[in-house]
């Protein structure tokens, strides 16, 4: 894997109080950020030789001397930003700014070709240095938090809970933290949603020979096989309730029985879990056990969305753009572009929608295609709710009937059923419950296999996490 790049400002050199405002310049044509710089308590102008960043002075030709300005409101304690009269123009979100505006948390102001984002901290931003992990890449104060926490409970070997959206980067938080404790054992993971329970107590403790039909040969089972090492259980939600007590008394005694064996053996094996559910409110609801939840939350962790650290996306761009060996540069639209992207699929999303950018890429610079776009507003359309959808069901359809045919009773009436797409959560649901066959899934949810492929394919997801382990 990549290391990540550093920043030259980061957050922890700041002299800002939490709360504090801070721009972070995201991105610049030759390569910069992110890095940091305080605002001062008056405010800040900004054009071509700006000093605000402690890497050196803006070099962008097409910023103006004397570009914009940002000014606190004192009466309404709000910054507000305008363009000074520059020659290319400012732009707030994509949108061109012709008048004064209020700044919001996360705003992303285009100044030429530089791309810079409005950072109000929330906690105070000095503190031990956040070590840099494999696959964590970075400078946000989301970022370097959830690299500090790492660094703090590595060492120990308390269960860890990791909780995040989907495409969060899980597994990744999960092998790092695993790499920092130094333990001599395997990393070892399963997605507990992959598999049914039956199968999952088998995968997770092993058996014996004869335990059941088909176990022809005794299986060590994951617990023994990452002794010494770190098990990652990923949506753990999904683990059937029987088989949560189990976990439990494994966790509690650090004993282990294999599936119809009688002798115990102990083990040496730090848990780290992982899921995208409220688990406090599976807790509430009865399908997740109090007892368990606890247990697990020795050390949680909270992985922030993509969509509220905007500020990394350049960096983590080119950091996925080295891992498909490609050392092309972003174009700004493109880069500005993926800023303003509210994320669904998070690191995930980004992960796919590069690959496919660089696909149509030039020999000089990686630029928005039509591919990128459709593949933008597929994700867009994740976000959206369906007004009309009955809340009892996770698919409806609509039923459409064909006048009859003309002649005699060559051709009967026909009916034509327009089935809607599934919603992701339904999606995984039914891929799970076939184990990862589309055509299964497909009669399921009543769609065609075609529709379900191109649903997958533009959600980024890999069957392989659906067919067990």
């Amino acid at each position: 894997m990549v290391e990540p790049l550093q920043a030259t400002g980061t957050l922890a050199t700041l002299p800002v109080a939490p709360g504090g405002p801070v721009l972070a310049l995201a991105y610049s044509e030759d390569g910069r950020g992110p890095e940091f710089a305080a605002l001062a308590p008056d405010g800040v102008q900004i054009g071509r030789g700006c000093t605000l960043w402690p890497s050196g002075p803006l070099t962008d030709a097409r910023i103006s001397r004397h570009h914009i300005e940002i000014l606190r409101d004192k009466r309404r304690k709000q910054w507000v930003v305008r363009d000074v009269g520059s020659s290319n123009g400012t732009s707030l979100n994509g949108v061109a700014l012709t008048e004064a505006q209020v700044l919001l948390p996360g705003d992303v102001l285009r100044v030429g070709s530089t791309l810079i984002v409005f950072v109000e901290l929330h906690g105070d931003p000095t503190g031990p240095e956040a070590p840099a992990l494999t696959g964590i890449v970075g400078e946000s104060e989301a970022i370097v938090a959830v690299r500090r926490t790492i660094a703090r409970v590595a060492p120990h070997d308390s269960s860890v809970l990791i909780s995040g959206e989907t495409g969060t980067g899980k597994e990744v938080v999960a092998q790092a933290l695993h790499h920092a404790s130094n333990r001599p054992g395997q990393f070892i993971a399963i997605n507990c949603g992959a598999v049914s329970g039956g199968v999952l107590e088998s995968e997770l403790f092993g058996h014996v020979k004869g335990a059941f039909t088909g176990a022809a040969q005794a299986r060590k089972g994951l617990f023994r096989a990452a002794d010494g090492g770190t098990l990652f259980l990923d949506e753990l939600g999904e683990m059937p309730q029987d088989l949560q007590v189990k976990l439990l008394r494994v966790l509690e005694s650090k004993v282990v029985r294999p599936v119809g064996g009688n002798r115990e053996e102990t083990i040496d094996v730090r848990v780290i879990a992982a899921t995208n559910r409220i688990l406090v409110d599976e807790v509430r609801a009865g399908r997740f056990r109090s007892d368990l939840f606890t247990r697990l939350l020795q050390w949680p962790i909270t992985l922030p969305p993509l969509r509220s650290r905007r500020e990394d996306i350049p960096l983590l761009s080119r950091h996925l753009l080295a891992r498909k060996g490609s050392d092309l540069p972003l174009a700004a639209d493109l880069a500005e572009t993926l800023m303003l992207h509210p994320w669904p699929l998070n690191v995930r999303g980004l992960a796919n929608v590069l690959s496919v950018a660089l696909f149509g890429a030039s020999t000089d610079q990686i630029k928005t295609t039509a591919e990128v776009t459709a593949l933008l507003d597929a994700e867009r359309a994740l976000m959206r709710p369906e007004p009309d959808r009955p809340t009892a069901a996770k698919i409806s359809s609509t039923t459409t009937t064909l006048p009859p045919a003309p002649t005699g009773d060559e051709t009967r009436p026909m009916i034509r059923k327009v089935a809607q797409l599934p919603d992701p959560e339904t999606l995984a649901d039914a891929l799970r419950a076939n184990k990862g066959s589309v055509a299964a899934a497909a009669r399921t949810v009543g769609c065609s296999r075609q529709q379900l492929y191109r649903l997958i394919e533009g959600l980024g997801w890999d069957l392989d996490d659906y067919r067990g382990s």
